[in-house]
């Protein structure tokens, strides 16, 4: 197993998802975030997960680079902005870069600085050499 740098960039957007949602709504309509993310070549991993309790959602997403975050939001800013129709608020969002992308992560979520907590890289990290 050989380890390099890692450059990937990650943010945790968190949801609280409102009582009284219909979950199956929901779920239909966190499932088209995929076949919108489905193509993006950028993206290192794009997740969803549901609290047990079933009051919050997360999305757990990596990119090669900042700007391929910027590709992502462009993709799927339609349908994140119908996500209150769906019973979700954006409660905070996990922003998670070295220090090379983070100027350019800063300027790309500057719409979500309210919620954003940004998260410099110590040193190089480790990333797990897949290639």
């Amino acid at each position: 197993m050989s380890f390099v740098p890692d450059t990937v960039i990650s943010i945790l957007p968190l949801f609280e998802i409102k009582e009284g949602t219909d979950h199956a709504k929901l779920l239909d309509y966190l499932n088209k975030f995929y076949e919108l993310v489905a193509t993006e070549e950028g993206c290192v991993n794009y997740s969803f997960g549901i609290s047990d309790d079933k009051k919050q959602a997360v999305c757990r997403e990596s990119y090669k680079k900042a700007a391929d975050l910027a590709t992502h939001i462009s993709i799927v800013n339609e349908h994140l902005a119908k996500k209150e129709e769906y019973g979700l608020k954006m409660k905070s969002i996990m922003v998670y870069a070295d220090a090379a992308n983070m100027p350019e992560m800063r300027e790309i979520l500057k719409d979500y600085s309210d919620v954003c907590t940004f998260f410099t890289q110590h040193a190089d990290g480790l990333r797990q050499n897949f290639s």
